[in-house]
């Protein structure tokens, strides 16, 4: 079958870069074994840097603009402070066009983020605080901007819900009084209707967000809490508001009770990556791409050094895609490799010859990785993979996402401004080769 771009990955890199083509109108094909790890294990926001030099960062893309100079192998070195602002409000205005609005959100040439908007500290269900440069607008109600004092209340109510045991109300509580200087205590609520702990295992966030998009679900929750709110001025409730319907159910749960609502993400599945994946989905389904999920890739015709010899003239020209129950040839222009790290499998580790450790494979096409710091796919500026003289594999194939990374990206907070970023700009190159 023959397109304009095949995608391989099914990650925020991999949907923006199908997003970017798809929207010029390009016929584009994603190709994946499996969802994104940010969508399943990330807050559901879209973060750009937390931390630099082991220090707090207040103005991200301020800080990203200077990495040209101080660190030039980095991802956001290499796509400039323009890719990386055209990623983020790509993603922005997806999701607000499908009804999941971020706070903070741009015009889809990033033109309205300023270099020096502040990150967000947002709550997380362990304690603690993490950084977000854009959140969901449910969300934002529990920000704290890492002054003194916390600006939206003086008491907080926090609630969790029996039978549901990913997120301790108490230990958020906790972390709040600590950390924010603000009052802050805890209640457990039943779920009405539900006894949560009658079903095998306790209650589950898909089954809790399908619960909340049902009719006459965030009144009797309304009702539940609003006995016990005392003098709260912000109510936080785990991320389980919604699964379709959550924004209607968050403005709806706000009005009901008089006072903001904000969402924290639990502990995994993450009920917002899944809200963003889904929205990512209806936009590119809605613009003709074609999904082989739960499908593997692998080069056409792998030759004895690992690389495919289905190049005419320096052009990858079809990959082999094996599904459940058939494969398939996709020949395409140009190609994105967006299939993560090792954690996200895009790299492989396999048995070393002793005494050495695991050795790292780039598992798709073969590769030649980088191996200062964690193994990772070097690129030029191009976002082009190098063969084995240097010069680019192919002309139209672009990488895109962690697999770029040779660094801690949880420990530098930067995994889905990376992603958003590179994965716009490959979608960009791919569609410059057509």
């Amino acid at each position: 079958m023959a397109f304009d771009v095949v995608v391989i990955g099914a990650g925020l890199a991999g949907c923006a870069a199908a997003a970017r083509a798809a929207g010029e109108g390009a016929r584009v094909a994603m190709v994946a074994s499996g969802l994104g790890r940010l969508f399943h294990l990330g807050g559901g926001s879209l973060d750009v840097l937390a931390v630099r030099a082991a220090r707090p960062v207040r103005r991200p893309l301020a800080e990203v603009a200077a990495l040209a100079t101080s660190e030039p192998e980095h991802p956001y070195a290499i796509l400039g402070l323009e890719a990386v602002r055209r990623g983020l409000a790509l993603i922005a205005e997806i999701a607000a066009r499908e009804g999941y609005p971020f706070s903070g959100a741009a015009p889809a040439d990033g033109a309205g983020l300023p270099p020096d908007q502040p990150n967000l500290w947002l709550p997380t269900a362990l304690g603690g605080w993490r950084a977000a440069f854009l959140a969901p607008a449910s969300m934002v109600g529990a920000a704290w901007a890492g002054t003194d004092a916390w600006p939206l209340g003086r008491e907080v109510l926090v609630a969790g819900f029996q039978g549901y045991g990913d997120f301790s109300p108490e230990l958020l509580a906790r972390g709040i009084r600590h950390s924010a200087r603000a009052q802050a205590r805890s209640v457990w609520l039943d779920v009405p209707g539900v006894a949560g702990a009658s079903l095998a295992g306790g209650l589950s966030a898909p089954y809790l967000g399908r619960y909340f998009d049902r009719p006459g679900a965030v009144a009797g929750l309304a009702g539940e809490v609003g006995g016990r709110l005392g003098r709260s001025e912000v109510v936080i409730f785990p991320a389980l508001l919604g699964l379709e319907r959550s924004v209607a159910a968050h403005s709806q749960l706000e009005a009901l009770l008089g006072r903001p609502v904000a969402e924290v993400p639990a502990l995994p599945p993450s009920l917002p990556g899944l809200r963003l994946w889904r929205a990512i989905r209806r936009y590119l389904a809605a613009r003709g791409v074609r999904f082989y999920l739960g499908a593997t890739a692998a080069a056409a015709e792998p030759a004895a050094g690992g690389r495919a010899t289905t190049a005419a003239g320096g052009r990858l020209a079809s990959i082999r895609v094996r599904g459940v129950s058939r494969e398939v040839e996709l020949r395409a222009g140009a190609f994105v490799l967006a299939t993560g790290g090792i954690g996200g499998g895009g790299i492989a580790l396999s048995p070393g010859p002793p005494p050495g450790g695991p050795v790292a494979r780039e598992a798709v096409l073969g590769l030649r990785l980088s191996e200062a710091g964690a193994p990772h796919l070097p690129v030029n500026h191009r976002l082009q993979p190098p063969g084995p003289g240097g010069e680019p594999a192919w002309a139209n194939l672009f990488a895109a996402g962690s697999i770029l990374c040779g660094h801690d990206l949880a420990v530098e907070g930067s995994a889905s401004g990376i992603a958003a970023a590179s994965g716009c700009r490959a979608g960009e190159l791919a569609l410059d080769v057509l």
